[in-house]
């Protein structure tokens, strides 16, 4: 069984930092399969472009552009990709990282892919830091507290959530932010409409709307690094109206606009 120490990954290195227990790693993966292995510090994998797939013993992970994971102290995995270019971010932290800021995360066991929205955002923001911040240390440590609080919530709700619950989040994951109505997202889940507006912030955090909105934005960015296809089209493609729309969405919430994203990732 394979070990990998802290800054190590199967391909090609293209950024290191090293800052207070924190390692962040820009990869690009050239290995069409690697066997199991395990990395001695919890991390994160980004996926920036490309697609990979990440097996361990309870699940598996079919990633492509903008899936997020999260894996714990030693848990074994194996991975693969098709032919093609694929790109990781990686945010590694050591044991004296989370003293530091007493943070537990023993609950959070094996290989998690974090599907939360708002969560994700996040991490692209801790992206956009490391690509353009003076000040890494204050701005990405508060981005990965909030990350990993959120992680925490979300794994001590699970237990408690209806079924419908999972059913109306996998069916906007699947439409990605594209148009759905009330009546028939409640008929799909087989829930009333009156009972889903109500509830849906209680175990989602924001109303219908802006959960599907942000869905939109996170799809239409995993787009960017993988397309030559222009903003507009993109834009079009992720259900936006015009990419002024586009643009106002990006803004909002990573505080830049889209062709200044693709200019950071590219």
């Amino acid at each position: 069984m394979i070990r990998l120490k802290t800054g190590q990954f199967f391909g090609d290195t293209n950024q290191t930092i090293q800052l207070g227990g924190m390692t962040l790693t820009d990869t690009a993966y050239t290995h069409s399969y690697v066997d199991w292995h395990y990395h001695e510090n919890p991390y994160f994998t980004f996926i920036l472009s490309g697609n990979v797939t990440e097996g361990s013993h309870k699940n598996t992970h079919h990633c492509s552009a903008g899936t997020l994971l999260f894996h714990n102290w030693y848990e074994k995995h194996f991975n693969s990709k098709p032919p093609g270019s694929t790109r990781g971010f990686h945010v590694e932290l050591t044991s004296e990282w989370f003293s530091k800021y007493d943070i537990d995360i023993s609950e959070l066991r094996g290989n998690i892919e974090v599907k939360d929205p708002f969560v994700r955002q996040l991490m692209y923001e801790v992206f956009k830091e490391k690509s353009i911040s003076t000040s890494l240390d204050l701005s990405i440590n508060s981005l990965l507290i909030q990350i990993l609080d959120g992680l925490k919530r979300l794994s001590e709700t699970s237990a408690f959530r209806p079924s419908w619950v999972n059913l109306v989040r996998e069916i906007l994951h699947d439409l990605n932010g594209q148009p759905i109505t009330l009546t028939e997202l409640a008929r799909l889940a087989n829930v009333h409409p009156v009972h889903l507006s109500r509830d849906f912030k209680k175990h989602f955090g924001c109303n219908l709307g802006v959960y599907s909105r942000r869905l939109r934005l996170l799809h239409a960015l995993s787009i960017i690094p993988q397309s030559s296809q222009s903003l507009t089209e993109i834009a079009f493609d992720a259900g936006y109206a015009d990419q002024s729309h586009f643009i106002r969405e990006c803004r909002k919430f990573l505080a830049l606009r889209p062709h200044q994203y693709r200019k950071l990732i590219s």
